[in-house]
């Protein structure tokens, strides 16, 4: 009997150590997972946090810097601006552009460039509403592809300006201290993409002899919209000595930039007085930049619009004399776009009227 009983202490005590044994490993395994679990937790809170730096860089980015380039029309036409434009998008408009309307590959990048998807979109935009009312027959003017091309040609741009980020503003707009992470992954600052301006084209509506009032506001409108032009010339000359300025020039090309800045500065005022004096309703000083010669341009357009009774104010007025220093800056003028045929220019240094029309074979 003291046999067996110390035989079944023995048995249980063996169990016991089997049983004990066993929750020994369970509790090893469960550590095991425990520890998994909590790697694999630390390892998502890390993954998580970085996401939400990531998002918060890319929220300064998009917030405090510039997200698209805006787009301006010609005076009159108003303004708009074009965002959140998709690559496809994109890469169909220049190719309207370079197809369509037959612009070089090189100049639709540049205007890409300068402008932004923007700019080259509503060029498009622009292009399509002139071309569906010149298919009409209803309306005189260029081919659209060459308007397009004169359009781009003239286009007046702003440059990109970068800014740095001021921390403080931001900190104050999102509640708490940006730490050293984000400020690293969002960069030093942003750039405000440049601006694009395009003059709206002008179409002529072909209209009848007996319409004479009507002609007549045409008149006015074709020495407006010159005006218009050449006071956007006038502007991209002065933006690109500017520019010039800031690189190395000769003593004489720093002199001829001057005298060039002072015309174009003069000419500016002319002509920005001539646009205001027509927005109250006066005529002639607008006439008078150009002359009665316009109504010579209008006139192939109209049977026998030489024997009507044209308004003498707008008919008879004189061209003014343009004075430039010398044949130089006429010159520079000229390849500008700002003095064209027909303009009476005089040579100051040699009192001399200047043959603008010759200048095309210099």
């Amino acid at each position: 009997m003291a046999v067996w009983t110390g035989i079944n202490q023995g048995y249980r005590a063996h169990k016991a150590n089997v049983l004990a044994e066993k929750n020994l490993q369970l509790s090893v395994d469960e550590l095991d997972i425990r520890s998994r679990n909590s790697d694999r937790a630390d390892q998502q809170f890390k993954s998580d946090e970085t996401m939400r730096k990531v998002e918060m860089a890319n929220l300064i980015r998009t917030t405090f810097s510039g997200s698209f380039s805006p787009v301006k029309k010609g005076p009159g036409s108003g303004g708009s601006s074009t965002a959140n434009i998709s690559t496809a998008d994109l890469k169909k408009n220049m190719a309207v552009l370079t197809t369509r309307f037959q612009i070089p590959a090189a100049e639709v990048q540049d205007l890409h460039a300068k402008g932004g998807a923007s700019a080259v979109v509503e060029l498009v935009k622009m292009g399509n509403t002139y071309s569906n009312k010149f298919k009409t027959g209803e309306y005189l003017g260029e081919p659209p592809n060459i308007v397009v091309g004169q359009m781009l040609s003239d286009a007046i741009f702003t440059q990109a300006e970068k800014i740095a980020y001021d921390w403080d503003e931001i900190n104050e707009q999102v509640g708490f201290e940006v730490d050293e992470t984000v400020r690293a992954m969002a960069g030093s600052g942003g750039v405000i993409p440049g601006t694009a301006s395009f003059e709206s084209p002008a179409l002529i509506e072909k209209v009848a002899i007996g319409d004479l009032d009507k002609f007549n506001a045409l008149l006015v409108q074709n020495a407006k919209d010159q005006a218009t032009t050449e006071f956007n010339k006038i502007t991209n000359s002065i933006n690109s000595l500017t520019a010039a300025a800031e690189g190395d020039l000769t003593r004489d090309q720093e002199d001829s930039n001057a005298l060039l800045a002072n015309w174009l500065s003069d000419r500016m005022t002319v002509v920005d007085q001539s646009l205001k004096s027509y927005k109250d309703g006066v005529y002639g000083p607008l006439i008078g930049l150009y002359g009665a010669t316009q109504a010579e341009q209008l006139e192939p357009y109209y049977t026998g619009i030489t024997k009507a009774p044209l308004d003498p104010s707008l008919s008879a007025v004189q061209p003014l004399e343009i004075s430039v220093p010398n044949r130089e800056i006429a010159g520079r003028l000229w390849l500008a776009g700002i003095l064209t045929e027909g303009m009476l220019v005089r040579n100051l240094d040699t009192n001399k009227i200047i043959p603008i029309e010759g200048m095309s074979g210099e």
